[in-house]
């Protein structure tokens, strides 16, 4: 069936560069069963989570902190753990029917879930299956939908760091991240009300015990997005090529209007062994050698073998302090190394500011949201210094608006553009007091620092008892 498509691009030489001396795929055919990841189990168990875990837990805040970062899913659903809840299982476990007569598919994903493999995922409880609805529901009031959608696979070892690298590009107006529809295992973790007490449990489990059903919420997600036509972002470290081929052989068999690319980001061996050592230290987990060199050697070889099933390849390099594109292959066959660090290949394939509206609009509704309040911030419900920065203006009291550009995706892109032509800055957040732009979290944290950030705020911008 992909064969006959003709779709892909030709094998990347910059790939084939990184799997000198790897395992080969028949040497992963016949590892399967073994140190091969399972089913999806890269996409649901990435140690990437960690990112996450150690915010919460070197902070001593966990539920403060999940429900700052993810109060756009949290808001709208309710869920009150059961007693006698066991977190030496896993929630699939937890949540599980087992009485064949009980196990139904309901909610409005209902016909997804009859597609997906009920064998690996089992059966949730009909209460359960409505708030995972409402997981996924929130996630995809992102984007909207578009002629011809591009679904995007991040694929990168441990330590590589996917993220950090994707959000850069999009502070930099490289990757619109506004305008997709992110799927992450990690922050459907996170958004988990059992999450907390996993990691008070035993943090060296959490995320495994969470995987499988942040997994199904990807899955699901996956699917209604396709069904929408919006563009997706799958993040995802791309360690296990035979699921992620079953999945591209269904987007060019159920989606075929979608644009497959894929995002590598990758680093040196000696920059991602330090990473992960100063990962292992600030949250004390340590992650054995031979995983981390399993993981450089498989994802390269991944994305070589799935190269030609994607219509586009990134291949950015993240191990100095800027990332930076040192290659990528199109679909009409065209393969260019060492671009100079260039990203404009990536910003014309991706760009999403939209155009119905002129420049002229979008600073009038940026004015409006300014003069709308006193004390008003722009930023990214995903965006660290943002939740930190409304943390700072709450510490002090003050009666703030925090403006989450990736929650509207009619407005927020537009928006943004506005706002880094008027302040001159692309990096989220932005803070305003009385209509006049202040600064950045950097300047804020320093007023805070100095103990002049009060002066900032008049008596009026803050709460009243």
């Amino acid at each position: 069936m992909l064969a006959e498509k003709k779709r892909g691009v030709a094998a990347p030489p910059f790939v084939g560069n990184k799997i000198n001396g790897s395992i080969s795929v028949d040497d992963l055919a016949a590892e399967k069963g073994g140190f091969l990841p399972s089913r999806s189990e890269d996409c649901l168990a990435s140690l990437d989570a960690l990112k996450f875990l150690d915010a919460s837990v070197h902070s001593g805040i966990i539920s403060r902190l999940r429900r700052q970062c993810y109060s756009s899913l949290l808001d709208e659903v309710e869920w009150k753990v059961p007693r006698g809840y066991d977190y030496g299982l896993s929630s699939a476990e937890n949540y599980r029917v087992d009485a064949p007569e009980k196990q139904i598919h309901l909610g409005i994903y209902k016909d997804i879930r009859r597609e997906l493999d009920t064998e690996y995922h089992g059966f949730y409880t009909p209460e359960r299956q409505w708030f995972q609805d409402k997981l996924v529901k929130s996630v995809l009031q992102t984007g909207e939908s578009v002629d011809h959608p591009w679904i995007i696979f991040t694929a990168g070892p441990m330590g590589a760091g996917k993220s950090h690298t994707l959000e850069w590009m999009n502070e930099k107006g490289y990757f619109p991240l506004e305008n997709i529809v992110q799927l992450d295992p990690d922050k459907f973790k996170l958004a988990l009300p059992e999450w907390g007490k996993y990691v008070e449990h035993d943090r060296l489990t959490a995320g495994f015990l969470t995987q499988k059903e942040s997994g199904l919420l990807v899955e699901i997600g996956q699917e209604a997005a396709l069904r929408c036509n919006k563009n997706i972002w799958i993040d995802g470290s791309f360690r296990d090529y035979d699921w992620y081929r079953q999945v591209f052989a269904h987007i060019r068999r159920e989606n075929s209007h979608y644009r497959i690319a894929i995002l590598y980001v990758h680093a040196t061996r000696e920059v991602v062994m330090e990473r992960v050592r100063m990962r292992a230290e600030k949250t004390g987990r340590y992650v054995r050698e031979q995983d981390v060199n399993d993981s450089l050697k498989r994802v390269p070889l991944a994305v070589y073998e799935l190269a030609s099933e994607a219509d586009f390849v990134a291949d950015i390099d993240n191990s100095g302090s800027v990332p930076r594109l040192a290659g990528w292959s199109a679909e009409d066959g065209s393969s260019h190394l060492n671009v100079c660090g260039t990203f404009e290949e990536i910003t014309k394939r991706f760009s999403s500011i939209p155009k119905d509206r002129s420049q002229a609009t979008w600073h009038r509704l940026l004015n409006e949201s300014i003069e709308q309040d006193k004390l008003v911030a722009f930023g990214k419900s995903y965006c660290d210094q943002s939740q930190k920065l409304a943390q700072l203006l709450e510490d002090q009291g003050a009666d703030s608006v925090m403006i989450n550009l990736d929650e509207d995706s009619q407005s927020g892109p537009g928006l943004g553009h506005a706002l880094e032509e008027m302040t001159g800055s692309g990096k989220l957040p932005l803070l305003f007091v009385n209509g006049k732009y202040v600064g950045g979290y950097g300047k804020i944290k320093k007023l805070q620092e100095e103990g002049s950030l009060g002066d900032l705020i008049d008596p009026e911008l803050r709460v009243t008892a």
